[in-house]
């Protein structure tokens, strides 16, 4: 993963922490909605320009990647 990826990655974590941090504990991965049985997937809002950053950083990567591998002959 390069740096920029990192730093973006850090800026979703910091948001996703700061969440943890403001609800005093951690958010599960699912919830079991009131009144039923049914399980569903817990959400949070993430900034959208934290995942564009993110977005951008991992299309980099994946565009330098690539790039290295043409320049090798096409051998990953």
């Amino acid at each position: 993963m390069a740096k920029s990826t990192k730093a973006a990655a850090r800026a979703v974590i910091a948001e996703y922490q700061a969440m943890k941090d403001e609800r005093q504990g951690s958010i599960p991965e699912t919830y079991i909605v009131p009144g039923t049985i049914e399980i569903e997937k817990n959400h949070v809002f993430i900034s959208v320009a934290a995942l564009n950053a993110l977005e951008r950083a991992v299309r980099g990567d994946d565009t330098m990647a690539a790039m290295k591998r043409n320049m090798k002959g096409g051998v990953p």
